[in-house]
């Protein structure tokens, strides 16, 4: 896992909005290692239940899948500056797959992200065989 602080960069389109990103990568093999030892106990700890659901019905496609939303969890809680991902892992959901992903904050993620004036938290997902990586950007408002 890379640990990769959070910037912050002016935007383009106003002096007033600032675009923060948080970015983290997943080795796969270590999910295919989870799956192998843990199996849906190791889905049902870390993922949504739609996470789960896709994975039962896309089990070659699983690994990389999980890796992907692993990164991506990191990387939110990277940008929402909360440290601990147990703590935190039913707070941030990523919903669809493909090119419609979605970030869906509750509990204290969503407090955080209103705190810090996010207005929209977009991500991107992509992999390879080996590693999953994760960018997620907030526009900043305030």
């Amino acid at each position: 896992m890379v640990n990769t602080p959070s910037h912050v960069a002016t935007h383009p389109a106003t002096s007033r909005s600032r675009a923060c990103v948080g970015m983290d990568t997943h080795d796969v093999s270590e999910t295919v290692d989870a799956l192998t030892r843990f199996g849906m106990t190791y889905v049902l700890r870390f993922f949504s239940d739609e996470e789960a659901r896709y994975v039962t019905r896309h089990p070659s496609r699983a690994a990389k899948y999980l890796a992907e939303r692993f990164a991506a969890r990191e990387a939110i809680l990277k940008l929402l500056e909360l440290g601990d991902l147990l703590a935190h892992r039913r707070d941030i959901k990523v919903a669809g797959d493909g090119p419609r992903t979605d970030i869906i904050l509750t509990g204290q993620c969503l407090a955080r992200a209103h705190d810090r004036g996010f207005s929209k938290i977009h991500l991107s997902l992509a992999s390879t065989t080996h590693i999953a990586v994760a960018v997620a950007v907030a526009d900043q408002t305030r």
